[in-house]
């Protein structure tokens, strides 16, 4: 693909990263400590070891304005710095017509490049994300390194930013190509890929830097959505699921209309440790009876291209993960002028689901005292405290109270999250 003379015929979306403080793009969530061979299918990888090993598509970008020198350096491969094996890829590793890295540490005025890779296949994939490590110990003021991906025919360019922090040592980075809100890759072919565009800067600014420097670039993707409303409910001793199939598109409500196959596992709660349950043949219905779990227990369904056996879908789990975040400072946990427990707990939760505390009341090693309360969706879902009025105490002495959650209602599997020292006079 050429790019010397590159038009902006395609909408074009970008992840620009400057020399300030991360603001962080999160990836979609992923089920915890997922079943190995269930994770995105990668797509591409450079280490830019060779020239085979780079991107395909490597070329200068015109001068952005009248007051912009004209272009004299790009992206292209050095072996001053790296993350790993011999070489990785610098903003201003080629020059025009042709230089060596001689400027190295520092990029000239002038420098700006693409460094891009095609991607027909994410025509087939829900959803894509690229990694990569990198290095950037200064830029220009006005300078901007990207993350780029193109699609479809349109002919407004549109930009997508998020900013990171400069990086004197080599950093680690995730992002997210299907973010609805920013013009998702969902279902589409792309071009995927770097640039860096030195801009004019006034005179008291800072002009140039090292700039960015990149090594094992990465995307990856997943074929199908996750299935939906995975719901589980007590079965004759067992456990009865049931979900809806995926949709075909990020943001679409168009259910899938490919062929597939689901796949389920079954972990205990709060474990790792899971195990599949569909080893005799991948379901092409959506439910599953497990005649040997019990509601105490998590599971993840998955779906599968059954032709290939390969191609999978993003990951679901049941019952959605809950977790309890610290609550507030311990002045709030005391024990008013009637020896009564007063206090306020603040959980929080990634989605669903339901929550269930438990307060203890110990003497020594003994529990003397159990209390049990459930909480609503509604209690914890923006954030909201709940307030315990617990229980009298008649006793005088130092008391430990010990708040504890569990997403399942078992309390065998709950943790503990918040122990509060209570004194009665």
């Amino acid at each position: 693909m050429q790019m010397k003379a590159r038009k902006h015929t395609a909408a074009r979306v970008s992840l620009v990263f400057i020399s300030v403080v991360v603001a962080g793009l999160a990836l979609a969530s992923s089920a915890l400590g997922a079943p190995a061979g269930t994770g995105p299918t990668e797509l591409a990888r450079y280490g830019f070891e060779s020239a085979a090993d780079s991107f395909p598509s490597i070329a200068p970008l015109p001068s952005l304005s009248n007051q912009d020198a004209e272009t004299t350096a790009y992206w292209g491969r050095v072996s001053q710095d790296k993350y790993a094996g011999d070489f990785a890829l610098w903003c201003a590793g080629t020059g025009v017509p042709k230089m060596t890295p001689a400027v190295w540490p520092n990029y000239p005025q002038g420098t700006r490049g693409a460094a891009e890779v095609a991607l027909p296949q994410l025509a087939d994939y829900y959803s894509a994300s690229a990694s990569m490590r990198y290095k950037m110990v200064s830029i220009g003021a006005r300078d901007k390194f990207m993350l780029v991906w193109r699609f479809g025919q349109v002919s407004a360019e549109v930009e997508g930013v998020t900013t990171i922090m400069t990086a004197a040592a080599w950093h680690s980075s995730a992002f997210n190509l299907s973010d609805p809100t920013n013009h998702a890759l969902s279902r589409v072919p792309a071009t995927v890929g770097l640039e860096f565009k030195d801009h004019a800067e006034g005179a008291t600014e800072v002009r140039t830097g090292t700039g960015p420097i990149v090594d094992e670039f990465v995307v990856t993707g997943y074929k199908y959505g996750p299935v939906r409303n995975l719901r589980g409910t007590s079965s004759g001793g067992g456990v009865s699921l049931t979900w809806a199939a995926p949709y075909g598109s990020v943001g679409s409500t168009t259910l899938e209309t490919r062929p597939v196959a689901y796949r389920v596992w079954r972990a205990d709660a709060g474990s790792n440790a899971w195990m599949e349950l569909t080893t005799g043949g991948r379901l092409t219905t959506t439910s599953y009876v497990d005649s040997g779990g019990s509601l105490s227990q998590q599971y993840m369904v998955q779906a599968w291209d059954p032709a290939t056996g390969a191609g999978r879908g993003e990951r679901s789990t049941w019952p959605l993960p809950v977790t309890l975040s610290t609550p507030t400072a311990n002045t709030t946990m005391k024990v008013n002028k009637t020896n009564t427990i007063t206090g306020s707990v603040r959980p929080a939760h990634t989605s669903g689901g339901s929550l269930r505390l438990w307060a203890y009341r110990y003497s020594g090693t003994k529990v003397v005292q159990k209390l049990s309360f459930s909480v609503r969706v509604s209690d914890y879902g923006s954030g909201a405290s709940t307030y315990l009025s617990l229980v009298k105490l008649t006793k005088k002495g130092s008391w430990k109270l010990f708040i504890k959650h569990s997403a399942h209602g078992d309390e065998a599997a709950a943790t503990s999250k918040y122990t509060a020292k209570i004194t009665v006079k």
